[in-house]
C-alpha cells in the first residue's frame, strides 16, 4: 500500500486527541488500521478517519509511527503488513513496526448505522464558553462537564455557573455530561453533525470523520441551577466591555494572586457616580484606575476573580449585582460568578 507522506502526516495529526495513555487498555497509544479507516482510542476519546488500507484490525505504536513519518525524507510511504509487523518504507528509510491485533471497538461499532443530526447554529461557540465554568478537577464528576440538555447547555464548578439556551432544540432522550477537558478537541475537529450513543456523544464532520467522547456517568445530585438563577436578583448595569478588560489586565500586574492558579487575581471593584474604579494590590505594589460608566445612579462594591471577570465580559457586558454574586446576561445566556469573600 502506498500513500502520500504529507497526506498521511495530516491524517495522523488528527488522531492525536485520542492517543493519550491515561488508561491501561490494549488500544491505548495505538494507530489502528481498520479497513477503510484509521482509528485511535484511549478509553475516553475515539477518532475514526477515512483511510484506505490493505489491512484490518492491526495496531502499531503511535510513539513510533508518528515520529517515523515526521522525520523520514521522501514524498511517498509504502506500508505492508506481514508476519506480525508493518513494513515501512519512505525514501531511503526502511523500518518494521511490531503490530498488535485489535478487535472492532464497541464504542464506535455502530457508526455506520447512525442517523446523524445537524448541530444547532452556535453550538460549538456555546459549549466552548460553558466549558470555562466547569471544574478542572476530574474527581468532581459531573462538575467537570458540560451538561447537554435538549434546549440548553449548563456548566458549573460551584464558583461559576453558565446556562446557555440553544438557538434550536436538539432531539435527545436524556441529559448527557460531556467532559469539559475534551471540549477543545471537539471544537478543533469542527463537526457539523452529532449523535448521542449509550454512553457517549459522537460528532461528525460529514465527510466520514468522527470523534467520539465518552460521557461522564451521572452520580449524585447536580446543583439546582434553576434555583441559583432565580435567587440572583439586583440592579443591572451595562459595563464598557473593551475598556474594562484592558483595565483589568493592568490591575492584574499588581493584584494579589489567588492560590491555585497563577492567572487568578483578586480585584476590588467600586462603582458609583458614573464611574467604575478597579483596584489591584499585592506585596509589590498597588494600582488604581477609573473608567466612566453610563449609569450614574448604580452603586456597588465587591471583590472578584480577575480571570472570571474577563471571561464574562468577553461574552456579554450587562451585569446584575446580587448579594454574594454577579450575573452577566446576554442573548439566551446567563453567567454567574461568585464574589471573592
Amino acid at each position: 500500500m502506498k500513500v502520500n507522506k504529507q497526506t498521511f502526516k495530516q491524517v495522523l495529526g488528527k488522531l492525536k486527541p485520542a492517543l493519550s495513555k491515561n488508561h491501561v487498555i490494549k488500544e491505548s497509544g495505538q494507530i489502528i488500521f481498520e479497513g477503510g479507516y484509521l482509528i485511535a482510542f484511549d478509553g475516553e476519546t475515539a477518532i475514526h478517519l477515512p483511510f484506505k488500507s490493505d489491512f484490518k484490525g492491526v495496531g502499531v505504536s503511535a510513539d513510533k509511527l508518528l515520529p517515523l513519518v515526521d522525520k523520514s525524507a521522501g514524498s511517498e510511504i509504502t506500508l505492508e503488513a506481514e508476519g506480525g509487523v508493518v513494513k515501512f518504507k519512505c525514501g531511503r528509510v526502511k523500518a518494521e513496526l511490531s503490530t498488535v491485533s485489535i478487535a472492532p471497538l464497541d464504542v464506535t461499532g455502530g457508526l455506520h448505522e447512525i442517523e446523524w443530526v445537524g448541530l444547532p447554529e452556535g453550538f460549538l461557540k456555546a459549549i466552548k464558553f460553558c466549558s470555562l465554568s466547569a471544574s478542572k478537577d476530574i474527581s468532581k464528576g459531573m462538575l467537570c462537564s458540560v451538561r447537554v440538555e435538549s434546549d440548553r447547555l449548563v456548566a458549573t464548578d460551584a464558583y461559576r455557573l453558565t446556562v446557555q439556551k440553544l438557538k434550536q432544540a436538539i432531539d435527545i432522550e436524556r441529559v448527557v455530561y460531556i467532559p469539559s477537558f475534551k471540549i477543545a478537541d471537539v471544537i478543533t475537529f469542527a463537526p457539523t453533525k452529532f449523535d448521542i450513543g449509550k454512553a457517549s456523544m459522537h460528532f461528525s464532520t460529514g465527510a466520514g470523520e468522527v470523534i467520539t467522547i465518552s460521557a461522564i456517568e451521572p452520580q449524585g445530585v447536580y446543583p439546582d441551577f434553576e434555583a441559583i438563577l432565580k435567587d440572583c436578583k439586583g440592579d443591572s448595569i451595562t459595563l464598557p466591555k473593551d475598556a474594562l478588560i484592558r483595565t483589568i489586565e493592568r490591575a492584574e500586574i499588581f493584584a494579589e494572586e489567588i492560590p491555585g492558579n497563577s492567572k487568578w487575581h483578586t480585584l476590588n471593584i467600586e462603582i458609583g457616580g458614573g464611574k467604575l474604579i478597579c483596584r489591584g494590590e499585592g506585596g509589590e505594589g498597588k494600582i488604581e484606575e477609573g473608567i466612566r460608566v453610563e449609569d450614574k445612579a448604580f452603586e456597588t462594591s465587591f471583590k472578584i476573580n480577575s480571570a472570571f471577570f474577563k471571561e464574562a465580559l468577553s461574552m456579554c457586558n450587562t451585569m446584575v449585582d446580587s448579594e454574594n454574586k454577579v450575573l452577566f446576561k446576554g442573548v439566551g445566556l446567563s453567567h454567574i460568578i461568585c464574589k471573592v469573600v
